[in-house]
This record gives C-alpha cells, sequence and structure tokens, in this order.
C-alpha cells in the first residue's frame, strides 16, 4: 500500500459482509539518539512517525489474516506454508492465549506505507498494531500498559531479545513531540524535537545484512553478561544504567577488552541523550548534530553494529555544511541514517546524498523527510447493517 486512502479505499469498493469492523493504524517509530540503551535500562529518545502499519478487522465465520502488500493470506485450517511476517501476530496470539480452538472468528487484513528492514520498526508496529485491534475487537479490556507488554513479549517469540522503546513510543507518540524515555521504570517526558531552521532527514541504505538478529541478541546477551559479572562484586547493580551510577571505573578492571567497549558506549549514550535534550531546549542544532556524530562513531568503534553502507551516508553528513550531524538509527548492519539538515538545502542535500551513495554502493537509497506523528490510533469503527 502506497497510502492508508488507498488502503480505505481498497475496502470501501468491495461488499461488506454483515458485522463489526475495526480500522487502526500502528505507526513506526525513528530513533533520535539513544540506541542500544532500552535492553540496558537507559535512556532512549524515540518519536512516531507518520508512515505506518493500517490495519482492517472485520466479523468473519473463522479467522484469517490477509497481507495486502505481498498478497498472501493465512486462513485457519489451511495447510500451506507460514508466511515469514506470521511470527509477529502468532506471538501476541500466544501472549493473549488465543490458539486453536480459540482463535477470533475476524478477518484482519494490513498494509503499509512503513518500509521493513529501514530500522523504523515495522515489526513492533505490526506486534503493536494487532494486540491492540485484537483487545479493542474482542473487548479484552487491557489497559495502554498491559498491551505494551504483550507486544513486547509477543515480538520476542521472533527470537529478537529486545527492550521496550518501540512499544512504548508506538502507544504513546504524539504529533511533534520526542519521547524522552527512562528505561529503568519506563517513565518518559514529552519534547518538541523541531529545530527551527532545519529538517530531520531519513536515508534508507536498502540493505538488511541477515547477522543483524543474531548480532542484536549477541550484543544484549553480552551486556546481561557484564552485569552478572559485576554483581558478584557489587550486589546492587542489576542493569548497566546501575553501574554507571555506582559503580563505573572500579567495574572496568573486572571485564574483558570486548565487554569494557560494550560498557564505555552505553555510558555514554546515555549522556548523550542528556545533552542532547539539552540541545532541543536550546535549540542548537549544531550541538545536537555533533552528538549523532558521536553517537554513530560509538556504535561503529565500541558497539560494533554499523555496516560500509551505513558509514558511507554518514560520513557524506559529516563533512557536508549543510547537515548538523547524522548518525545510524536502529539495531545496526543496515537499515537507515538520520540527518539533521537546513531546511532551505533539502532538496539538494536530498540529490547529493542519492548521488553519492549510488555511486559508492550501486544503490539507489529511499529518502523521505520526517514528520512526527500521533501514536497507534483507531480510525474508524463501525458495524455493518
Amino acid at each position: 500500500m502506497q497510502d492508508s486512502s488507498s488502503f480505505i479505499n481498497l475496502y470501501r469498493l468491495n461488499p461488506r459482509p454483515r458485522g463489526k469492523w475495526l480500522y487502526v493504524r500502528s505507526p513506526g517509530r525513528i530513533n533520535l539518539i539513544g540506541e542500544h540503551t532500552d535492553y540496558n535500562r537507559g535512556l532512549c529518545f524515540p518519536a512516531a512517525i507518520d508512515k505506518a502499519v493500517y490495519f482492517l478487522a472485520e466479523e468473519d465465520t473463522k479467522f484469517s489474516i490477509h497481507a495486502l502488500d505481498r498478497n498472501q493470506i493465512f486462513m485457519q485450517n489451511r495447510r500451506s506454508t507460514k508466511p515469514d511476517w506470521l511470527v509477529y501476530f502468532d506471538g501476541v496470539l500466544k501472549e493473549l492465549n488465543l490458539v486453536n480452538d480459540k482463535l477470533p472468528k475476524i478477518k484482519v487484513s494490513f498494509g503499509a506505507d512503513l518500509p521493513s528492514g529501514a530500522g523504523l520498526s515495522s515489526s513492533s508496529a505490526i506486534s503493536c498494531g494487532f494486540a491492540f485491534v485484537l483487545n479493542e475487537f474482542l473487548d479484552l479490556k487491557n489497559n495502554k500498559t498491559d498491551l505494551m507488554h504483550i507486544a513486547i513479549r509477543g515480538e520476542r517469540h521472533s527470537g529478537l531479545e529486545g527492550g521496550m522503546m518501540d512499544q512504548i513510543c508506538i502507544f504513546n507518540g504524539r504529533k511533534d513531540q520526542g519521547l524522552l524515555i527512562d528505561c529503568q521504570d519506563w517513565t518518559f517526558q514529552y519534547k518538541d524535537v523541531r529545530f527551527k531552521d532545519y529538517q530531520w532527514l531519513v536515508v534508507d541504505t536498502k540493505v538488511h545484512h541477515t547477522l543483524v538478529d543474531s548480532e542484536y541478541n549477541s550484543r544484549s546477551r553480552a551486556c546481561r553478561n557484564i552485569v552478572s559479572k559485576i554483581s558478584l562484586h557489587y550486589p546492587t547493580c542489576s542493569s548497566i544504567r546501575d553501574i554507571e551510577k555506582a559503580c563505573l571505573q572500579a567495574c572496568y578492571s573486572l571485564l574483558d577488552d570486548r565487554e569494557k567497549r560494550l560498557l564505555q558506549y552505553v555510558v555514554e549514550e546515555n549522556q548523550r541523550v542528556l545533552e542532547f535534550d539539552a540541545a532541543l531546549s536550546g535549540q542548537d542544532p549544531e550541538a545536537a548534530g555533533q552528538l549523532l556524530l558521536a553517537g554513530h562513531a560509538g556504535l561503529k568503534d565500541l558497539y560494533c553494529v554499523s555496516c560500509a553502507e551505513l558509514d558511507y551516508l554518514v560520513s557524506f553528513a559529516k563533512t557536508d555544511p549543510r547537515a548538523a550531524g547524522a548518525r545510524m538509527m536502529g539495531g545496526g548492519f543496515g537499515g537507515s541514517t538520520l540527518h539533521l539538515v537546513r531546511r532551505d538545502d533539502i532538496r539538494s542535500y536530498r540529490k547529493d546524498i542519492s548521488d553519492f551513495y549510488k555511486k559508492a554502493t550501486g544503490i539507489e537509497p529511499r529518502i523521505f523527510e520526517l514528520i512526527v506523528s500521533n501514536g497507534l490510533e483507531t480510525l474508524e469503527m463501525g458495524q455493518y447493517v
């Protein structure tokens, strides 16, 4: 689907069965700064965006899911190869104990203008959106916090050992506002993410290296191992967030070189989030841009989750006066970069970085200007008669 209106119109042109229906928008998200910090109970700064996954749920005689963009259907009791996207739906169904003979009699169709594999949390948008659809359609009476937990646990059935940033942002996004999240206690503050003369720009590398999931989990487990080692000597330390407050310098002697680099990155990134918030409050795009570049350097050299394609795009921004800064965004090993660019120079910057990247890689990047939007929402609902 290219946009939400085409999704709606597709169904308005078709005959409707009798019964209840629900139309929901579940947005993707960017993360301005604070990468790989959520599963370490640190700080992060995401925002919901206008690109989203759209769901239409309708009463039916059996359970089915229709992926409109891929022209694929999963239907209850039909023997066929399960599509790769089904894992995100299955996880939510399992968490709600809606499996086998408990499957609801609904038809769920979904489509998106949110690219997958771009580091914009399309999988979390699916998990959150589907959990919300089932809760509303079946009147399960879970509150927003319950649904966040259900979506988090549901997505972990896919094998990715992620944190909670995506789900908090998707359920709580607000137009023009980012969420400064403290992942220690899941609290957040809304912050205006606009700079007067600058625009946020996303450049999608269109590459998605297959090791992303395994390497993401490797970092998550390594950080848990760091905490396990240190907690033997400092029992009050239950996360890297505790380590940085209580006993940081003494802890380095307990770790190997790789663990030291991981710990250094997380501690420094948490500090960058706070400094970025100050740069936003002070309307200082140059300071914000330098923090983006420093964050990317940490992800590249300390956390080791970047790749050549991401580095090409950030190197362009680093030397171009039209950009205050840039960094990779998401789990790494592909996906997108986030750029802070002078608004008057957007058109020329887009052309030049596209030409630069295509010359370096042979790939035409996908580029779009960010619109920070509301979080998950019901667009329409009703009853067929």
